[in-house]
């Protein structure tokens, strides 16, 4: 084995499973400095090893309103007491 691309195929995706552990902890980064970082590191082990390893797609957050703003819960939440009847349902 000496080229670093003869490695075992088990071996192999045990390191594309530790780039995607790590991929993970990159996203974690609280600034964006620190998460490029991260993923230059990550792409030239995955060059290096020849292992096909992308970037995870950027997540959008919409809801049901279709904006990207959650909504607001209401000023004054009451809470039923136990014992206190509820109102009468029909399912």
């Amino acid at each position: 084995m000496s080229d670093h691309t003869e490695i075992p195929e088990d071996v192999r995706q045990a390191l594309a499973e530790v780039l995607n552990l790590a991929s993970a902890v990159a996203e974690l980064q609280g600034d964006e400095a620190h998460y490029e970082a991260l993923y230059a590191l990550l792409d030239s082990v995955a060059e290096y090893f020849d292992i096909d390893h992308q970037r995870p797609a950027a997540v959008q957050t919409g809801f049901v309103d279709g904006s990207d703003v959650p909504p607001q819960p209401p000023e004054q939440v009451r809470v039923r007491p136990r014992d206190e009847p509820g109102p009468d349902r029909e399912f």
